[in-house]
């Protein structure tokens, strides 16, 4: 019964599979003559390649051209690297000149700093002998200053009334400074003195007189200086002031020529020049400054200077 069954097993088998390849057959015809339109003709190889050949060509002449751009890029960055190279070595020139003008700069400056300085101080040994008469009524001199100074000063500092009498003073030159006035305020005058004891007398006399005064205007007498001298003397204009009004008459200041500002009272003398002399005193503008709005303590070498700054001070 087995075998049987067996037999039959495969018997059904078989002609299943015969079955269904005799149905792929059909389908399989049927889909060859649906699809036969579809078929290219005969000369599509030919285009094919007719195609081919004219991308071909088209791609080689676009090639080409864009071998050629390259190629000048290459040439203009060859021709820039080489331009670049040129710069960078001139530039490295150019550094080692500069480090070395540096030096040379830093010693011209000194130099030309000493060479000023010089100048200044020859320009004011120039002007040694002469005086400066600020706030003398404009034009009261008239067309002959020289002739009118000689015989004005004498009478106005009582040089006259002296024992060693002095009537006539030998000037070089009379003038205004230069420049146009400024508002009502006169111009300062300046006197070259031909003798330098005719300068001493009258600032003595100067010195000595409490207060001068000429047509209701107070005349002040001083040296004159360069201009360099007297911005830095007047730099400390906002120091004397409140100093004048609270220390003196206690302890007399004055400027000297140099611009050194002083202070003195019988035997001692302070000078600051911003550090201070080992002799001296370590007082600069901002200690002056400290004083005139609070009492502080300025250790001095001298016993008796210190004591004396604190009372007057306090």
């Amino acid at each position: 019964i087995k075998k049987k069954k067996r037999k039959e097993t495969k018997h059904t088998y078989a002609q299943m599979q015969t079955q269904d390849n005799a149905e792929r057959n059909d389908a399989s015809t049927l889909l060859a003559d649906d699809l036969s339109y579809l078929q290219p003709p005969e000369d599509v190889e030919a285009l094919i390649k007719k195609v081919s050949e004219s991308f071909g060509a088209t791609m080689e002449e676009k090639l080409s051209r864009f071998s050629e751009t390259l190629d000048k890029i290459s040439t203009t960055l060859e021709n820039h690297s080489t331009r670049i190279t040129a710069a960078e070595q001139r530039v490295s020139d150019v550094e080692d000149e500069v480090t070395g003008l540096g030096k040379r700069l830093l010693e011209a400056e000194k130099k030309i700093a000493l060479l000023a300085n010089c100048v200044d101080d020859l320009e004011n040994r120039s002007r040694r002998d002469n005086i400066r008469i600020i706030n003398l009524k404009e034009g009261m001199e008239g067309t002959n200053p020289i002739h009118f100074f000689e015989t004005w000063l004498p009478s106005f500092l009582g040089l006259d009334k002296r024992p060693n009498r002095i009537t006539r003073i030998k000037m070089d030159r009379a003038h205004r400074s230069l420049g146009p006035r400024q508002g009502t305020r006169p111009r300062p005058v300046i006197i070259k003195l031909h003798n330098s004891s005719d300068k001493q007398r009258i600032m003595a006399a100067v010195k000595a007189a409490p207060v001068l005064e000429h047509d209701g205007l107070r005349i002040t007498f001083s040296q004159d200086f360069s201009s360099v001298v007297r911005e830095k003397r007047r730099a400390f204009n906002e120091v004397c002031r409140p100093l004048y009004l609270r220390l003196c008459p206690s302890i007399p200041l004055s400027l000297a020529a140099s611009s050194t500002f002083s202070l003195s009272q019988k035997s001692w003398k302070h000078i600051s020049r911003g550090r201070g002399r080992r002799s001296g005193v370590g007082f600069d503008v901002r200690c002056a400054l400290s004083i005139c709005i609070r009492p502080v303590f300025i250790s001095m070498r001298r016993n008796s200077g210190s004591q004396l700054l604190r009372n007057a001070v306090a």
